[in-house]
């Protein structure tokens, strides 16, 4: 799991990209702020 261009992102790769699976959110996270 990682954030990217301030989203959240998850990833399953094997190889890329032939045999992935990733999943990401299209709203910003905000930022200095607790979030659950």
């Amino acid at each position: 799991m990682l954030i990217e261009d301030g989203r959240l992102k998850w990833s399953l790769i094997h190889f890329w990209p032939g045999n992935a699976a990733s999943v990401g959110l299209r709203e910003l996270l905000p930022l200095n702020e607790w979030v659950h």
